[in-house]
């Protein structure tokens, strides 16, 4: 959960005020911990517990995440490891590792979309520079002004 979290703070700072962002996580935290308290991690409550957090996701840092397909990814991938420890079909531990390697390659997708992006908008701003560059005169102005009573007059030249 860490790792994804701190994804989501490192892309969310581009976007957004840093006090907004700060109070989405830490309710976010809160509503995780809440969830924890009110589900129990033990057999046959995981897919709850899942769910739970989920939907505290979808109220607080979702709506602030610009990638809304890692963020159900993310949800589907806890939904579906939960409902596999609760039948049995794989230990605590290895859902915990398997999400831990989920929310690490949806970090790293984000990350790599966010540098796309920044590489893009850096590659438009090189182009508009060039295309102010190349619509200036290439040989100085020079312009001179001279003041006639309460007139100016101003020729470039």
């Amino acid at each position: 959960m860490r790792a994804f979290i701190i994804g989501v703070t490192l892309l969310l700072m581009a976007g957004c005020g840093i006090a907004r962002q700060n109070q989405a996580i830490a309710d976010f935290s809160a509503a995780e911990r809440q969830c924890d308290a009110q589900f129990p991690k033990h057999a046959g409550s995981y897919t709850a517990n899942a769910k739970c957090i989920n939907d505290a996701q979808d109220r607080t840092v979702a709506p602030l995440f610009p990638y809304s397909d890692l963020v159900k990814l993310n949800q589907t991938t806890r939904a579906a490891l939960a409902a596999k420890v609760d039948r049995r079909e794989i230990s605590p531990e290895e859902a915990e590792l398997a999400m831990a390697e989920t929310r690490s390659r949806i970090a790293s997708v984000a990350l790599e979309r966010e540098a796309s992006s920044n590489a893009s908008s850096a590659a438009n701003l090189a182009a508009s520079a060039a295309m102010l560059n190349a619509s200036r005169p290439s040989s100085p102005v020079f312009t001179n002004c001279n003041r006639f009573g309460n007139s100016l007059n101003c020729v470039s030249q």
